[in-house]
C-alpha cells in the first residue's frame, strides 16, 4: 500500500531542510531583459510550485512522483482576468516495475506533453529555461532514471522558433535524433537523469524572491513613492500660491520681470546718494 507525503514547506530561497536543499511553495521571480540585465524589470511572477510522493511502505523507497510549477504574472486588477499571464511546466517520476522513467513534459509517463512559455514577451528573456532548470533539478534526485523521450514536431519550427527550440533543449544535455537536416522535427536519444545538464544563465537576468524580500520591496516602493508626492504637493502648492500672487497683482508681476533688481537699484542709488551728501556737508 502506498502513502502520499506532500513537500517540506519551507519559506526562504534554497532553504534546507533535513539536509535537502529545498524552495518555497510559493514565491516571486523578476525578470530583465536578456539584452539589459540591469535596466527595469519587464515582469514579475508569482510561483506556485507543488511537489507529490507516492512511497512503498516496505521500504520507504519512491515509486511515484510529480512537480507543478504554475507561474501567474503579477498586474493590477485591470488585468487579472487576462489567461495568457498564467502557466505551468509540470514533470513526473515512475519507479512502477522497477523501471525507474521521468518524463520532463507531462504528469503521467508516456502522455504526450509539451512545454510552453505561454507569455510571448518572456519567450526568448530565459524565463522558460529557468522553468526547465527547476524540472531538471528535480529530476536528477532520481540519477538512474532513464528520461523518456522529447518530441520535436515540424509545427512548432516556424521562422525564429526552431533553432531557439532546439538550443533550449540541448542546453540541459538532450540529444536528437532529427528525422532530416532541417532539424524541424525529431526526438531525443535515451540517456538517464544523472546526465542532464543543469543551467544557470537564467541569473544574468531573472532573480528569485521569497514572499518576506518580495513585500519588503514593495513597502519599500510604496515609501519611496509617498515620499515623491508629497514632494511634488509641495512643489504644486508653492507654484499656486506664486500664481495666486500673480493673478492679484499682474502688472507688478510684469514690471518685476522686465526688470527684476529694479528697486534693490533704486535702494542702492538713494543710499550713495545720502553718503555723497553727507561727505560732501562735512567739508563744508
Amino acid at each position: 500500500m502506498a502513502i502520499t507525503r506532500a513537500a517540506i514547506p519551507t519559506i526562504k530561497i534554497n532553504e534546507t531542510k533535513h539536509g535537502v536543499a529545498a524552495k518555497p511553495a510559493t514565491y516571486v521571480v523578476e525578470v530583465r531583459r536578456k539584452s539589459e540585465p540591469e535596466g527595469d524589470p519587464i515582469a514579475y511572477l508569482l510561483i506556485q510550485r507543488e511537489e507529490q510522493q507516492r512511497l512503498d511502505e516496505r521500504d520507504g523507497s519512491v515509486f511515484e512522483a510529480n512537480i507543478e510549477i504554475t507561474y501567474t504574472e503579477i498586474v493590477s486588477k485591470d488585468y487579472s482576468w487576462d489567461v495568457s499571464k498564467k502557466g505551468w511546466f509540470t514533470a513526473c517520476y515512475s519507479n512502477l516495475g522497477n523501471e525507474p522513467k521521468i518524463s520532463l513534459s507531462a504528469a503521467r509517463p508516456y502522455n504526450m506533453g509539451y512545454v510552453i512559455v505561454e507569455m510571448e514577451r518572456l519567450r526568448g528573456q530565459r524565463f522558460g529555461t529557468y522553468l526547465m532548470n527547476e524540472v531538471v533539478s528535480w529530476a536528477k534526485r532520481w540519477p538512474d532514471a532513464t528520461i523518456l523521450p522529447i518530441h520535436l514536431l515540424a509545427g512548432q519550427a516556424y521562422e525564429g522558433n526552431k533553432e531557439r527550440r532546439n538550443r533550449y533543449y540541448e542546453q540541459f544535455g538532450l540529444e536528437f535524433e532529427y528525422a532530416d537536416g532541417s532539424k524541424a522535427s525529431g526526438m531525443s536519444k535515451p540517456m538517464r537523469a544523472a546526465q542532464l545538464v543543469d543551467i544557470d544563465s537564467w541569473k544574468e537576468n531573472i532573480r528569485e524572491l521569497d514572499l518576506h524580500g518580495y513585500m519588503t520591496f514593495l513597502l519599500t516602493e510604496r515609501q519611496k513613492n509617498d515620499r515623491e508626492i508629497t514632494e511634488l504637493q509641495r512643489q504644486l502648492d508653492s507654484n499656486r500660491s506664486y500664481m495666486a500672487k500673480v493673478r492679484a497683482a499682474p502688472f507688478r508681476w510684469a514690471f518685476e520681470q522686465r526688470f527684476p533688481n529694479f528697486i534693490e537699484t533704486i535702494v542702492r542709488l538713494i543710499l550713495f546718494g545720502l553718503l555723497a551728501y553727507s561727505v560732501v556737508s562735512a567739508f563744508r
